[in-house]
C-alpha cells in the first residue's frame, strides 16, 4: 500500500537503539534525486511507526516533503520484542550494516524483555559468550530508562550507575579507551611539547583536566 511518509512515525523507542545516520540520509537523498527505487518501508500496522527504513523515511521527507507517498509494508506485532526482533533482523539484512554498539543495545533490550540468550545471540549472529560479556558492561541510568544501558570499554563506573546527562556525553563522546591509555597519549604530548599554547579552549581544557587530577 502507498501512504505519505508524513503520516509515519519514527519510533523513538527504535531510534534510541539505532540512530539516524545523517551521512547515510544524505546519500539517500542522492539516489532518490537520480530516481533510484527503493524497497517497500516496514511499518507497524496499528501505530504506522516505522520499523525499517528510517534512513529511507527521513530521506523522503527531507527530499520530497510529508506529502510525498512511497509504499509500505504493514505487519502487526504481538509484542514490543516481536517489533525490535523484526527491526533487528531487517537492519541485518538491508541498507547499512548494524554496528557492534547497536548490537549490543538490542541484545540487553531483547534479554530485558524476556528473549532468551541463544535466540538473541541467533539473531545478530554472535556467539552466546558475547552476549554474556556485553551483559556484564552496563550501567544503570537514573531516570526514565528501565533497562541497565550498555557502556564502552575501557571505562570503569565503581556505583554501576550514571545520570542521564552522564550517559547522553558518555555515549556520544566517549572514545571508549582507558584512563590508562589517555593518560599516557596525554602525557607524551606535553612531554614532546606538542600543544597549542595560543589556543585558549586547549588551555582550558588542560586546566580543568590539572583541577579533576587534583581532586582525584
Amino acid at each position: 500500500m502507498k501512504v505519505q511518509v508524513g503520516q509515519l512515525v519514527i519510533s523513538d523507542k527504535l531510534t534510541a537503539l539505532r540512530t539516524v545516520d545523517p551521512f547515510t540520509v544524505s546519500r539517500y537523498r542522492i539516489a532518490m534525486r537520480a530516481g533510484a527505487q527503493f524497497p517497500p518501508v516496514l511499518v507497524n500496522r496499528e501505530t504506522m511507526e516505522v520499523v525499517s527504513g528510517n534512513h529511507r523515511v527521513t530521506a523522503y521527507r527531507a527530499e520530497f516533503g510529508d506529502d510525498h507517498q512511497i509504499e509500505v509494508e504493514t505487519r502487526k506485532f504481538a509484542s514490543e520484542a516481536d517489533m525490535i526482533e523484526a527491526f533487528a533482523r531487517e537492519n541485518i539484512a538491508n541498507g547499512r550494516p548494524m554496528d557492534r554498539w547497536t548490537c549490543r543495545k538490542i541484545a540487553i533490550e531483547l534479554t530485558a524483555q524476556g528473549r532468551t540468550l541463544e535466540s538473541v545471540a541467533n539473531l545478530l549472529n554472535v556467539p552466546v559468550a558475547h552476549l554474556q560479556q556485553w551483559g556484564e558492561h552496563t550501567v544503570v541510568v537514573l531516570g526514565k530508562r528501565k533497562v541497565p544501558q550498555p557502556v564502552k570499554g575501557g571505562i570503569t563506573v565503581p556505583s554501576g550507575k550514571m545520570t542521564e546527562e552522564q550517559y547522553t556525553a558518555h555515549v556520544t563522546r566517549d572514545m571508549g579507551v582507558t584512563v590508562r591509555y589517555l593518560a599516557e597519549q596525554l602525557a607524551w604530548r606535553l612531554e614532546n611539547g606538542f600543544r597549542n599554547s595560543a589556543d585558549e579552549r586547549e588551555v582550558a581544557a588542560l586546566d580543568r583536566l590539572r583541577a579533576a587530577i587534583q581532586s582525584v
